[in-house]
C-alpha cells in the first residue's frame, strides 16, 4: 500500500505580483517534470498550489489581510516567518493531510511549519549553495524520516567541491593575472544578492549591506584588499554602491 494519496507541487507563492514581486514558475514546473513519470507509474494523483494572480486558487491577497499583513515586498518577507494556522484553518486551496506529500522548492519557514503542523511530509528542494563543480547539485530538507534515510543515500560527496575548487584554483594559478593583486597582499571577498531573497529577511523584515556597514567596513580592516562581486542579476547600482565607499581598499 503506498503511503501517499497525493503529491503536491508548491513553491513560495507569497513571492508573486500581488507584493509586488516576480514569481518564478519554472522552479515548480521542473518539479513537477522531474516527478511527473514516476508518480503516474505508481497513480498517485498530482496538484499544484499557487496563488490567483498565477492561474492558482489561493486567493493571495485576501491570505495576506487574514495575516494582518499589507500587500507590499515587506509583507512578502513577514509573510515568510509567520504562523499561517489561523489563516489557513478554512482556506480549503491548500488542504493537505497525512496522507499528502508536498514537494516545493524554496519554501519559508511559515509554509513549512504549516504543512508540518497539518501532519503532511514535505520535501523541498533549492539549487546548493556549493557551486564549484561541474555541475549544479540541489539540496533537500524533509519531516519524514524514511524520504531522510533515501536522502541521505543519494548524498554527494563533499570532495567533489574541494576536488572542483582546486581544479578552479590551479587553473587560475596558471593562466591568471600576477600582476593584478600581489601575492603577499591578504585578500577578503565579500559576495552581493539580489535586492530581495528569502536569504535576506532576519525577523520577518529585509535587511541589506547597509544594515551592518560598520561591520563589514571592520572586516575589509582586517585584509590588505577586499574584493566586491556583485549578484550577476543586481545590476551596476544599489546598496553595494555605498558600501564600497565607505571601504578604502574595496
Amino acid at each position: 500500500m503506498l503511503r501517499f494519496d497525493e503529491v503536491v507541487f508548491m513553491d513560495d507563492f507569497f513571492r508573486s505580483p500581488v507584493n509586488g514581486l516576480i514569481s518564478h514558475p519554472g522552479n515548480r514546473r521542473f518539479l513537477r517534470a522531474l516527478f511527473e513519470t514516476s508518480c503516474a507509474r505508481l497513480g498517485i494523483p498530482l496538484r499544484e498550489v499557487l496563488a490567483d494572480c498565477d492561474g492558482g486558487d489561493v486567493h493571495l491577497s485576501s491570505l495576506m489581510d487574514r495575516l494582518g499583513l499589507e500587500c507590499s515586498t515587506a509583507g512578502w518577507a513577514a509573510a515568510g516567518v509567520s504562523n499561517l494556522d489561523a489563516a489557513l484553518a478554512d482556506d480549503r486551496s491548500l488542504l493537505l493531510g497525512p496522507r499528502s506529500l508536498v514537494i516545493g522548492w524554496g519554501l519559508p519557514p511559515s509554509l513549512l511549519h504549516y504543512i508540518e503542523g497539518v501532519g503532511a511530509a514535505f520535501i523541498d528542494i533549492e539549487v546548493d549553495p556549493l557551486r564549484f563543480a561541474r555541475h549544479l547539485h540541489l539540496c533537500a530538507r524533509t519531516n519524514d524520516s524514511q524520504i531522510l534515510s533515501v536522502l541521505r543515500s543519494l548524498e554527494v560527496s563533499d570532495e567533489i567541491f574541494w576536488s572542483s575548487a582546486s581544479t578552479i584554483r590551479a587553473y587560475f594559478a596558471r593562466n591568471g593575472s600576477s600582476d593584478l593583486i600581489a601575492p603577499t597582499c591578504s585578500v577578503g571577498l565579500f559576495a552581493g544578492q539580489t535586492n530581495v531573497d528569502l536569504a535576506l529577511v532576519c525577523n520577518g523584515r529585509l535587511v541589506s549591506p547597509k544594515d551592518h556597514v560598520e561591520q563589514i567596513a571592520r572586516w575589509a580592516e582586517e585584509v590588505d584588499v577586499m574584493l566586491v562581486k556583485r549578484h550577476p542579476y543586481s545590476g551596476e547600482s544599489g546598496d553595494l554602491s555605498e558600501l564600497i565607499e565607505r571601504m578604502p581598499n574595496a
